[in-house]
């Protein structure tokens, strides 16, 4: 089992932890039961903002600022608007896509259900998703490129 930032993410806000902006709760907006993993960091003097941020905490010496979540969201929303924008240059909506693929060392790694739960991709298309296999993409470039003596080319 792999356990990843998108997976943690996916908990967090399911627990109550971050709400669906990405925001750390704190305090009384917090589950009785959830207080004690939240707790103030210090940032870097190279952080946008010098203020105290909040951090929860994960295992023993792991923890997640809401710094990490704002870069993951900046990464998160990138994606979305692509899958946004070929939405509305073909027309289309997730119930007219038949499969959402994954690929390389990111579609290896990522769980489909955490993906959807925090917004990577519309949650219609989450059982439409799957993983790319390194094997089926490097037979398809093997397909795809041919050379000729002297000249490589793609066909």
């Amino acid at each position: 089992m792999r356990f990843g930032l998108i997976d943690a993410l996916a908990v967090l806000l399911k627990a109550g932890i971050i709400d669906e902006n990405g925001t750390i709760l704190s305090g009384q907006e917090l589950p009785i039961l959830f207080r004690s993993y939240v707790f103030e960091v210090e940032v870097e003097e190279t952080a946008q903002s010098t203020e105290p941020s909040l951090a929860v905490h994960i295992a023993p010496g792991v923890y997640i600022t809401q710094e990490d979540i704002r870069k993951l969201q900046l990464a998160k929303g990138a994606i979305a608007a692509g899958i946004e924008v070929l939405f509305k240059e073909y027309g289309c909506t997730p119930c007219n896509i038949d499969a959402l693929t994954f690929a390389g060392g990111f579609g290896n790694y990522i769980d489909k259900a955490s993906a959807a739960a925090i917004g990577l991709f519309p949650q219609e298309l989450l059982d439409k998703a799957k993983k790319w296999e390194m094997r089926q993409e490097t037979e398809l470039f093997r397909l795809l490129y041919r050379r000729k003596p002297g000249k490589e080319h793609w066909r």
